[in-house]
């Protein structure tokens, strides 16, 4: 971080520098300055690619903790994970880990249902969760999905009027 900030001072002196030379006509600093705004721009490429973490990093954390939580749950769980590869910014990955922790324990203990209530629905005993990153239109994607019972919209919404997030109205216009 502290190299990072250092090559953003190094930068804002480079257009102090480039407005002086602009400003006094010094022609002769045109090689060097152009040299220097070189440099600066390859040091500030090397300190953001030496910041790059592939998620992974963070991925790695949760197999053992779904294999726990769906121990503790009585559920057959397959985990996966894919795209581990993708590289974010360190500050980035940090903030991860703990929206992901909730999402996938929300996905174990409500979304996966019970190998028999899998059974009487028609589907396989064991439940699958995915812990997916990909890139999408130059933005990093992380997302969490699982073949589960899904979402009651009905008691989300019954939920949210009794809270008063919204009114009955609303809860009542809301499309499905």
């Amino acid at each position: 971080d502290k190299i990072m900030n250092l090559v953003g001072e190094l930068t804002l002196a480079r257009s102090r520098l480039q407005n002086l030379k602009a400003k006094y006509s010094l022609d002769d600093l045109e090689e060097t300055f152009t040299q220097l705004s070189k440099l600066i721009e390859e040091l500030q490429y090397q300190v953001i690619q030496a910041r790059m973490m592939p998620v992974e990093q963070v991925f790695n954390r949760f197999p053992l903790m779904i294999r726990d939580l769906a121990k503790e749950e009585n559920k057959k769980i397959n985990f996966v994970l894919e795209g581990g590869e993708l590289e974010l910014d360190k500050s980035i990955l940090d903030g991860l880990s703990e929206p992901l922790i909730h999402l996938l324990r929300n996905s174990v203990s409500h979304g996966i249902e019970s190998a028999e209530e899998r059974k009487k629905v028609g589907k396989k005993e064991e439940g699958e969760i995915i812990l997916r990153a990909k890139r999408e239109k130059g933005r990093a994607i992380i997302e969490v999905t699982d073949d589960g019972r899904g979402f009651n919209l009905e008691l989300i919404k019954k939920t949210a009027v009794e809270k008063g997030l919204i009114t009955e109205q609303e809860a009542q216009n809301m499309p499905v």
